[in-house]
């Protein structure tokens, strides 16, 4: 399975729809601190999971500022590779709504209501939020396949031989998975296929650029 696309809008710092596309090895977030690059795989991984808390749902709605209002209603659609289902793309949306308080799962625009339903289960089993670096390196002594892998600035603070194992263990997981990561480590954005950066030049709205490395 890959992630080909995110469409996000009124995610967190999203207040305007942003739309990604990721390749299919890997793809290097970049960005200031607080311009919402966590909020980016948040958003990825909030599509898959369960209906939550009414009251962090709301948490989650673009809170909006000068010159763009507060979202009523917060829309994240994932188009995905999926080889579960003889290779075909499928689209996986999340809709969370200020006004009815409940999330709506689509399934290639089919209504599925509030829960995603469960023979979808090997999509979000397929989606995998890799906090640390030693968890990076566990998950690649497991010697997965066809796993996207979402790492939220895993690299930092790593001594000289951490940083090696690390780079060695991405090397090794971009063979037959694909990785999504923030990082700030020069080494570790050499790997990427692309890079995107995320930015805030209207403070409290996140805004995506692509751009490549020089050299």
């Amino acid at each position: 399975m890959r992630l080909i696309s995110a469409t996000i809008q009124g995610y967190r710092s999203f207040g305007r729809a942003a739309e990604v596309s990721f390749c299919p090895r890997m793809t290097g977030i970049v960005g200031p601190s607080g311009c919402g690059k966590t909020a980016l795989l948040e958003a990825i991984f909030w599509v898959l999971g369960g209906s939550g808390d009414v009251e962090a749902e709301l948490e989650l709605l673009f809170r909006g500022i000068e010159t763009q209002p507060a979202a009523e209603t917060i829309s994240v659609e994932l188009i995905l590779a999926e080889t579960i289902w003889q290779g075909m793309m499928i689209t996986v949306s999340r809709s969370f709504s200020r006004t009815t308080l409940d999330s709506e799962f689509r399934i290639n625009g089919v209504s599925c209501g509030n829960e995603l339903p469960e023979k979808y289960a090997e999509i979000r089993k397929g989606i995998h939020w890799i906090e640390t670096s030693a968890a990076l390196e566990k998950m690649a002594e497991a010697r997965p396949r066809g796993q996207i892998l979402l790492c939220d600035e895993v690299d930092c603070d790593l001594s000289e031989a951490e940083f090696y194992r690390h780079h060695e263990a991405i090397r090794f997981l971009l063979e037959t998975n694909q990785v999504i990561l923030v990082t700030q480590r020069k080494g570790i954005m050499e790997l990427a296929d692309h890079m995107l950066g995320v930015t805030m030049e209207e403070y409290g709205l996140s805004e995506i650029i692509l751009f490549r490395l020089a050299g």
